[in-house]
């Protein structure tokens, strides 16, 4: 029996980033589970250190955090939500994983 609590918030990858997370050699991968272990269980996302704000309008809402050369592209709904007998805070929907040339 495990004394690990659950993360804070749910989190969903969008179909082309989980294609483009299993495409990265297993350090990538590391680096960016580490940080959305971050992500996952603090009560704000938005204000920890290496997460930015899209400065662009049209992406209100949007945040990204950079992992070596790939930048990860997020967005947090903070609607309280329970799954498998575990309330959430809200969801953390992970939008896209590019390599940061491609990324601008």
């Amino acid at each position: 029996m495990s004394d690990k609590q659950p993360q804070k918030w749910l989190l969903k990858i969008v179909p082309d980033a989980k294609i483009a997370f299993d495409r990265l050699k297993p350090a990538q991968k590391r680096a960016i589970f580490h940080a959305m272990e971050q992500i996952l269980n603090t009560d704000d996302p938005y204000l920890l250190p290496f997460v930015a704000k899209i400065k662009d309008k049209r992406f209100d809402g949007l945040r990204k955090f950079a992992v070596g050369n790939y930048r990860v592209y997020f967005r947090a709904v903070s609607e309280e939500i329970k799954h498998q007998k575990h309330n959430y805070k809200g969801t953390v929907l992970i939008i896209t994983i590019v390599n940061r040339r491609d990324a601008y």
